[in-house]
């Protein structure tokens, strides 16, 4: 038997994400996730908006902001496992290091789809369960549904997970949790705007 030249640490993508994605098994801690991020990537002097929608007949939760937005560059980063906070690279403050929304609808839901505008263009992209699944262990790709569209709109995401598998969307524990985590936001001077979950 042939010996390797080098030992080296690999890992198996579809694996690393599913595993990540178990710290969100509810759709609390899910949509949380999204939320943050909405509430700290925004533009300098731009007040946070964010409105969490509940669609319970179609089993999609969608949460939407008026941040800063992603290009492909941006997008790239967002669905790199462990990439690093470029925020926090830079020497801006930030709740996380390693980011882990890509993961987070995968602990409750078939699909996540994102849509973002910034500097005047849209790109909107999906990922699937059964494709992180059917990993071998390399990239998983993500399907780009719109491309650098012209777009009027200003700058935001919209994070859509879709094919929720839970049994039931229920709004109260999912705005009693939002609550509860503004207070952090309120207690460093932030004073986000985030709308109450919608039917």
């Amino acid at each position: 038997m042939t010996e390797p030249q080098q030992l080296v640490v690999r890992t198996h993508v579809g694996r690393d994400l599913l595993q990540t994605a178990q710290l969100f098994r509810t759709l609390e801690a899910a949509a949380w996730e999204y939320v943050a991020n909405s509430l700290e990537y925004v533009a300098a002097g731009v007040q946070p908006k964010v409105t969490v929608q509940l669609d319970i007949r179609n089993k999609i939760v969608t949460i939407s902001d008026n941040g800063r937005g992603m290009d492909a560059s941006g997008l790239q980063q967002f669905f790199t496992m462990h990439g690093e906070n470029q925020d926090r690279k830079s020497g801006k403050r930030g709740r996380g290091k390693f980011g882990t929304g890509k993961s987070a609808a995968f602990g409750i839901a078939r699909n996540l789809r994102v849509s973002t505008v910034k500097d005047g263009r849209r790109n909107v992209v999906e990922l699937a369960l059964d494709d992180i699944k059917a990993s071998e262990g390399e990239d998983i790709p993500v399907r780009w549904l719109v491309r650098d569209e012209s777009a009027e709109s200003g700058s935001g995401t919209v994070i859509s997970i879709e094919d929720v598998l839970l049994p039931r969307l229920q709004p109260e524990p999912l705005i009693r949790n939002v609550e509860r985590h503004l207070a952090y936001w309120r207690a460093v001077g932030d004073q986000p705007v985030v709308a109450t979950p919608q039917q």
